[in-house]
C-alpha cells in the first residue's frame, strides 16, 4: 500500500482536530503495530505533542489492570477494538472506572453495539462523569480512519434507532458517500470513502480511483447518518428472500439470554434454487440446549430462517475480533458432547468448572475437559477475562500464555488445583439444571 505524506497529513489534521488532542494529554501504545489502528494512537498524539506510553499490550493487564494502569498513568485518550471494549464494559458493570484521568475513547476495527456503549456510560457515570466514545471507521487504503461519530452525551439524546444492527460511523458528505448498483447516493447500498486521505495506489501497481469502493452495505438514517449492515458478501438469499447476516444476528441477540451470536451460510442439499442453508450460532447465557434454543428463536422476524442452531460457549474470534468462519464452520459439522454426570467432581474441581462456565458461557462436558482453550472457543480476549475473574473470584493467579499454552482443560484445572488449595466450596450433588 502506498499512502502519501500529504493523505497520512490529511488524516492527522481531520483526526486530530475531531479528537482535540493536545500536549498535556497522555494515551497509551496498547495495539500491535502490524495492526493499521496502532498509527492512531501513535502519530495523532505525537503530532499533538503530547505523550505516548508504550510498553504495553492488551493482554498484559487484564481487565481489572486496564482500569488500574489508566488510573495509575493518568491515560486521557485511550483505542481499543471494538470486541475488547465490549468485553471491557461488562468487567466495568461490576467494577466502575473510579478515579479515571479519561477525558474520551475511541473504538473501531469492527461493528459496535448499542449495549457496549450503554454499559460504558452506565459505568463512568457512576463514576462521576460521563466519557465520551468515538466509533472510528475506515480502511487501511483511506488512511486508517476516515469517519467517526461522537457520542458525548447520553444516548437516549442521540436519536438513535434501536433497530439499527450497530451504531454509526459518521455523516454522508465529501468524504463517505453511500451508493447504489450506479454509484447514485441512496438511503441503503454500498459505502465510498473519498476525500485527500485515499492512497496512491497498492505495491503490486494497482492504483485507487475518485472513490475508494470499501465492499461494506450501510444505512443513511433520517439524520443523514451512517449504519454499516454488514459486507457486500454476507448479504444472504435463502429461497429468494435477501438479508443482511447482521440484521438476523441483531434480531438473535433481542432473544432473552443469548449474549452473542454469529450466523453464517453453508452450502444446501436441497435444490439449487432454495440457496444455502443458515446456521445460528449463539452463546447463552441461560446454559440452553442446542435444541431448547432452536426452540427459544422460533419467534417472528427468526422463524423458519435457520436450519441449525447451535448453542456454543463463546463465538471464536480472529486477532481482529470478528468472527472466526472457519472455526464456526468446523462447530457447524460437530456433535454436542453430553454434559457430565452430577456429583462426580470433587468440589474444588466443581468451583473451577463453575468459573469456566461463567467465562465460556455454558457447563464443561466430559469431551471438554480433554480439548484445550482454544478449541472450546477461547481466544486472547477471554483468557484475558478468564485471568481477571480466576483471580478475583477464587484467588488464582493465571497468566494469558499458561491459558493459551495449555494441552488440554483438564491439566489445566490439574495444575492451579495443586498451586492454590483453596478454599473452596465443598463437594456436593448439582442441580439438574446446572449441568444441563
Amino acid at each position: 500500500m502506498r499512502i502519501s505524506q500529504r493523505a497520512l497529513g490529511r488524516f492527522l489534521e481531520r483526526y486530530g482536530a475531531a479528537v482535540g488532542l493536545k500536549g498535556g494529554d497522555r494515551t497509551p501504545a496498547l495495539l500491535p503495530l502490524a495492526f493499521d489502528a496502532s498509527l492512531s494512537e501513535l502519530l495523532p498524539t505525537l503530532s499533538a505533542g503530547a505523550t505516548v506510553i508504550l510498553g504495553h499490550d492488551l493482554e498484559k493487564p487484564g481487565m481489572g489492570g486496564l482500569a488500574r494502569l489508566a488510573r495509575e498513568e493518568r491515560w486521557t485518550f485511550l483505542t481499543l477494538p471494538a470486541a475488547y471494549f465490549a468485553l471491557w464494559t461488562e468487567f466495568l458493570g461490576q467494577e466502575p472506572p473510579l478515579g479515571l484521568s479519561l477525558r474520551a475513547v475511541a473504538v473501531g476495527g469492527s461493528a459496535l453495539g448499542l449495549e457496549a456503549v450503554s454499559r460504558w456510560q452506565s459505568a463512568t457515570l457512576s463514576a462521576g462523569h460521563l466519557v465520551p466514545v468515538l466509533n472510528v471507521y475506515g480502511l487501511t487504503e483511506s488512511s486508517v480512519a476516515s469517519s467517526w461519530f461522537w457520542m458525548d452525551r447520553p444516548l437516549s439524546e442521540l436519536g438513535l434507532d434501536p433497530e439499527m444492527p450497530s451504531l454509526p460511523v459518521g455523516e454522508v458528505g465529501p468524504e463517505l458517500l453511500v451508493v447504489n448498483e450506479a454509484l447514485s447516493p441512496t438511503q441503503e447500498g454500498e459505502i465510498l470513502l473519498g476525500g485527500d486521505q485515499r492512497c496512491l495506489g497498492t505495491l503490486d501497481g494497482g492504483v485507487a480511483g475518485a472513490w475508494l469502493r470499501t465492499g461494506d452495505l450501510a444505512r443513511v438514517d433520517a439524520r443523514g447518518r451512517v449504519v454499516v449492515l454488514g459486507r457486500r458478501d454476507d448479504q444472504l438469499k435463502v429461497r429468494g428472500q435477501r438479508i443482511h447476516r447482521q440484521e438476523l444476528e441483531r434480531r438473535l441477540l433481542s432473544v432473552p439470554g443469548i449474549a452473542a451470536a454469529a450466523v453464517m451460510a453453508i452450502p444446501g442439499t436441497g435444490r439449487p434454487e432454495a440457496g444455502p442453508r443458515l446456521v445460528a450460532f449463539c452463546v447463552d447465557r441461560q446454559g440452553r440446549s442446542s435444541a431448547t434454543l432452536a426452540e427459544a428463536v422460533e419467534v417472528p422476524g427468526l422463524a423458519g430462517w435457520f436450519a441449525q442452531v447451535r448453542a456454543v460457549r463463546s463465538l471464536p474470534l480472529t486477532s481482529r475480533g470478528k468472527p472466526d468462519m472457519r472455526s464456526l464452520e468446523a462447530l457447524a459439522a460437530s456433535a454436542e458432547a453430553e454434559p457430565l454426570p452430577a456429583g462426580e467432581l470433587t468440589g474444588a474441581l466443581e468451583a473451577l468448572r463453575s468459573a469456566f462456565r461463567q467465562l465460556l458461557g455454558r457447563s464443561l462436558s466430559a469431551s471438554d475437559l480433554d480439548a484445550d482453550f482454544r478449541s472450546l472457543g477461547g481466544d486472547s480476549l477471554l483468557a484475558l477475562g478468564a485471568r481477571t475473574y480466576l483471580s478475583r473470584t477464587l484467588g488464582l493467579e493465571l497468566s494469558v500464555a499458561e491459558l493459551l499454552s495449555a494441552s488440554s482443560l483438564s491439566t489445566l484445572l490439574d495444575g492451579l488445583l495443586h498451586r492454590t488449595p483453596g478454599p473452596f466450596p465443598p463437594a456436593s450433588p448439582s442441580r439438574p439444571e446446572e449441568n444441563a
